[in-house]
């Protein structure tokens, strides 16, 4: 589940607490609170919260927008409260340095990362990233499967599937790369993060996605 994080006036990281979890969207009754903190060696930078509902006995961790279970990388450029990340040029592209698909533009520029991590990561993280990429985006998917991707992404399926016959055609890393930034900016222009988190449930890359919303009081199913 997705809920917004930010710093209180004391400058503590904090995190809002929902009032259901996932076994309450039926409008049962919940009894939701803080339960642990869970460090994370990477992805947010910060440890997360573990929430507990006592009436339905499930814990679940508590991630903030744009990132999901065992991410590494953000799925878009926002912030902890999912605000979007603004790139300092009113026409310029989103600023991807910080999410998943920076390894991605890298490749398609042609910078390949080094053999050995040296903090940023390894030519063998950029070649994973590259490959859960087309299939967060339904390139590397059967075609029923990528028609299903191309309505969670917003997207025209005919679009999608000339891109994914441009991917299996293209012979290297930065071939590849381009077709990947040619659609993901495309979802980023409109918004992306919810986007992106349905499209990878349809993939199969985790399970149905969920955010609180503080303003609703209310856990919103994102499809």
């Amino acid at each position: 589940m997705q809920t917004p994080y930010f710093s209180d006036a004391s400058g503590q990281l904090r995190c809002v607490v929902p009032t259901r979890c996932c076994a309450g969207s039926d409008g049962s009754e919940c009894r939701v609170g803080l339960h642990d903190k869970r460090a994370r060696k990477s992805g947010p930078g910060f440890e997360l919260w573990v929430a507990r509902c006592h009436r339905h006995g499930l814990s679940f961790t508590l991630y903030p927008a744009g990132f999901v279970p065992y991410g590494r990388a953000l799925l878009a450029p926002v912030d902890p409260q999912g605000r979007r990340v603004q790139p300092g040029e009113p026409q310029a592209e989103p600023s991807l340095d910080s999410t998943m698909w920076g390894a991605v533009a890298d490749a398609a520029a042609a910078q390949r990362w080094p053999e050995q991590d040296e903090g940023h990561g390894s030519r063998r993280t950029q070649g994973r990233r590259l490959l859960w990429a087309s299939l967060l985006l339904g390139l590397s998917s059967p075609p029923r499967q990528r028609e299903a991707v191309a309505s969670a992404l917003g997207l025209a399926a005919l679009g999608l599937h000339e891109a994914a016959s441009a991917y299996g055609m293209a012979k290297t890393w930065r071939s590849r790369a381009k077709v990947v930034m040619g659609v993901v900016l495309q979802v980023l222009s409109g918004g992306g993060v919810e986007a992106l988190l349905r499209a990878g449930a349809v993939a199969g890359l985790w399970g149905r996605p969920s955010r609180w919303d503080p303003g609703g009081l209310r856990l919103r199913a994102l499809f």
